[in-house]
């Protein structure tokens, strides 16, 4: 069956083949996030077979998000010209490679090139899921499907975490990578395949010209500027602490690997939960700002008190703390939908793009520097070959975190309602009425 859009174009959207073709891209972005997370799980044996301090540690891990960064706007271009299944088929054949470098270096400026490569082959995982999800999916369901691809990911997130590190500590960091690469290859052939399929009255793709003129419109406005910050301000803070949060618990409480990154893992299963509670919401009630705001507000609050009064509290209590705070996060499947519904409406990925490049620099920048803060506090302590680091260091360091959520929330006090419409778009109040009607 199909339905009809805002814009009148019919859309499969109740039958298997959306959500085939979807959770395709879907596969990738959850693999991604697994290859992405994955040093915390291997902090430490990285740190000793590589004789590195935290910087070194910090930028290995961070590489992966300044590559990812940095080829947004390229891959975006790639994807609206010529279809998420081709492009991150070849991505995930490019990631494959950069993990068995990975599992073969000698030293870590190997690993660095390594970790560069990888994502690079990622860089169009998230936002060709919201590519797949916008050509697939009725206008009203986007923000819900945005919801469902950071699930997506954020599994791949909570995988790479506590079972990452129990598996690291069974069969060694660099056999893991050898599985990642091997696993590379059956995805990439998922994503070929998928890409098989046709949508009924699909356009032409937008020429390489207009993609650079809707960059240029995307760039110019406000709003999607201010979509990113907000998301900026809600992600770069989880994905530091999830790096650094495995170094903080085993250090400063004396856990092992395995049962410190659980700690980083309740955070990102806050946010595959809330991600798609959020997105579904904000749907429903065809509304962005309120929710916006609202998330961001918690998010600042809840950040404050991880920092100032969680650690004096009895460690079962942390859990709850860092759900929560995962759970405000579910946010970014709205801000997303934001930059897209003020930027140009025939190009999402440009405007998506440009939301993620802002988004991933911050998070690269946020691990360096919570790394360079580590170090900058180190008092020469060094067990097994590795620094350690007193809690003092964490907290000092830690500090950036909440700093940025609050420079979220300013940003989401300027962002402008859409009523879940693309930009210049009618406002049929039916629709309105009933956001699940056709």
């Amino acid at each position: 069956m199909s339905e009809r859009t805002v814009s009148g174009a019919l859309r499969p959207s109740t039958d298997a083949l959306p959500w085939l073709v979807w959770g395709a891209a879907a596969t990738l972005y959850g693999f991604g996030q697994i290859v992405r997370h994955s040093p915390s799980a291997m902090i430490d044996p990285l740190m000793r077979d590589f004789a590195i301090d935290a910087t070194s540690f910090g930028l290995i891990a961070s590489i992966f998000w300044y590559a990812y960064a940095a080829l947004q706007l390229p891959g975006g271009f790639l994807l609206d010209r010529y279809g998420p299944a081709r492009v991150m088929s070849g991505g995930a054949l490019v990631t494959g490679f950069g993990c068995l470098i990975f599992a073969l270096a000698p030293n870590d400026s190997i690993a660095l090139i390594a970790r560069f490569l990888m994502g690079a082959g990622m860089a169009t995982s998230y936002v060709g899921c919201l590519k797949s999800a916008s050509q697939w999916f009725a206008r009203h369901r986007y923000s819900t499907l945005v919801g469902f691809s950071v699930l997506a990911g954020m599994t791949g997130a909570i995988i790479g975490q506590a079972p990452m590190a129990a598996l690291v500590g069974v069969v060694g960091w660099r056999t893991v990578a050898f599985g990642f690469a091997a696993f590379s290859v059956p995805v990439a052939l998922i994503l070929l395949l998928s890409g098989r399929a046709r949508l009924p009255d699909e356009a032409a793709p937008p020429r390489l010209k207009e993609l650079f003129a809707m960059l240029g419109d995307a760039a110019r406005s406000r709003q999607v500027w201010l979509a990113g910050l907000n998301n900026l301000g809600t992600t770069a803070p989880i994905v530091a602490f999830s790096l650094w949060g495995v170094a903080y618990y085993m250090q400063v409480f004396g856990l092992s690997r395995p049962e410190a990154a659980t700690y980083s893992s309740t955070i990102l299963i806050g946010w595959a939960i809330g991600s798609p509670i959020i997105g579904y919401l904000s749907a429903r009630m065809r509304r962005r700002r309120p929710v916006t705001l609202i998330c961001s507000a918690a998010g600042v609050l809840i950040w404050l008190l991880v920092i100032f009064v969680m650690p004096d509290l009895p460690r079962a209590t942390h859990y709850i703390f860092l759900f929560a705070l995962g759970l405000a996060s579910g946010l970014v499947s709205v801000t997303f939908s934001l930059a897209a519904e003020h930027g140009p409406p025939r190009a999402p990925g440009v405007s998506s793009a440009m939301v993620n490049t802002l988004v991933m620099a911050g998070a690269a920048l946020s691990q360096g520097i919570v790394g360079v803060v580590l170090d900058a506090q180190w008092d020469g302590v060094m067990r097994g070959g590795i620094r350690l680091y007193d809690e003092g260091a964490f907290h000092r360091a830690f500090l950036l975190l909440p700093a940025m959520a609050g420079g979220g929330l300013l940003a989401a006090c300027f962002v402008r309602e859409t009523y879940a419409r693309l930009k210049n778009e009618a406002a049929p109040h039916a629709a309105l009425a009933d956001p699940e009607s056709p």
